[in-house]
C-alpha cells in the first residue's frame, strides 16, 4: 500500500535490514521448495507474495562496524556514515575487480532455505582494495535479489517490471542503479523510502475511514527517480551472477558441517 503497488503483479522490493520482493496476486499459492507463498493481503486482489532475505542492509552495517571502522573509532563514535561507505564503493568500477560477496551472514530463507549458510568474500587478491570490497557488498546484495526475483517471476508466471524499491537502501542512487543493472529491470526509487510502511498504515486507515478511495492510492506515492539498466554493464554482471548460485551449492555441505547446532 505504501509503495502504491496495489494492482495485480505490480512489484516492489525492500532493501532494509532484511529484504524481500513482492506483488499482489489474486490467488493462494505456495512454493515450498523456494520458500515463496501468497498470503492474505489488504483488499483487492486479495493476496500478497511473501518471501525473505535474512540480511541485506544488515550486511552494510556489519561491514561498517566490523571491517571498515577500527575499534577505537567505534568506541569514540567516529564511525563513517552509510553515505560515506557507499561513496567508498562508488570509486570502484562495476564488477568490483572480480570480487564476489555472498550476503548470507544470517543464513538464507528464499529462494533457498538454509539457516546454516554464511557469507563471504570470494576471489580476493593482493590487488583487492577497500573500495572493491564495499562495491562487492553492494553488488552481492543485488545478485541475491536477482536470484530471488527470478524465482518470484516463475511463481507469478510473468515478468515483473518496473520494481519499486524502498527501505533505507533506497536512499542510495548508486545501489538502486546497481540493482537495475544486475537484475536487468527498471528500478523506481520512492521518495521518503524509509517511511513507506508508515505511509501504508496511514493509507489503510484512510481507506477504512472513507477519507481516501483505492483509486487515489497511487497518486499519493511519489517516485523520486528511475534507474534503468545500462546495457554496457550487462555482460559483466551476467558473468559474475552466473557464479553466484554456484557458490552456495559448492559450499552447502561445508556450511552444514561448520554450523551444525
Amino acid at each position: 500500500m505504501g509503495a502504491g503497488t496495489i494492482e495485480a503483479c505490480q512489484c516492489h522490493m525492500v532493501i532494509s535490514t532484511s529484504s524481500w520482493i513482492s506483488c499482489p496476486v489474486p490467488y493462494k499459492k505456495t512454493d515450498v521448495i523456494h520458500q515463496i507463498a501468497s498470503v492474505p493481503g489488504a483488499g483487492v486482489p486479495g493476496y500478497l507474495v511473501a518471501n525473505n532475505h535474512e540480511a541485506a542492509g544488515a550486511c552494510l552495517q556489519w561491514l561498517l562496524d566490523r571491517v571498515v571502522s577500527p575499534d577505537d573509532a567505534l568506541r569514540e563514535g567516529r564511525t563513517p556514515s552509510f553515505d560515506q561507505l557507499v561513496d567508498v564503493g562508488s570509486s570502484a568500477p562495476a564488477r568490483a575487480g572480480g570480487v564476489l560477496f555472498t550476503p548470507w551472514l544470517a543464513g538464507k530463507r528464499s529462494p533457498v532455505d538454509d539457516r546454516s549458510a554464511r557469507g563471504g568474500f570470494h576471489n580476493l587478491s593482493l590487488r583487492t582494495s577497500r573500495a572493491d570490497m564495499v562495491r562487492a557488498a553492494l553488488e552481492g546484495e543485488a545478485y541475491n535479489a536477482r536470484w530471488l526475483h527470478e524465482s518470484v517471476e516463475r511463481f507469478v508466471k510473468r515478468r515483473l517490471e518496473p520494481i519499486r524499491v524502498f527501505g533505507g537502501g533506497a536512499l542510495s542512487a548508486l545501489w538502486c542503479q546497481i540493482h537495475a543493472d544486475v537484475m536487468d529491470r527498471s528500478v523506481e526509487q520512492l521518495a521518503d523510502p524509509r517511511r513507506t510502511g508508515l505511509r501504508g498504515a496511514a493509507m489503510l486507515a484512510g481507506l477504512a475511514l472513507g477519507d481516501i478511495d483505492r483509486a487515489s492510492v497511487p497518486t499519493l506515492v511519489a517516485v523520486e527517480a528511475t534507474s534503468r539498466p545500462d546495457p554496457s554493464r550487462r555482460a559483466v554482471y551476467d558473468a559474475l551472477y552466473g557464479e553466484f548460485p554456484g557458490l552456495y551449492k559448492a559450499q552447502k555441505a561445508t556450511f552444514g558441517r561448520l554450523n551444525r547446532r
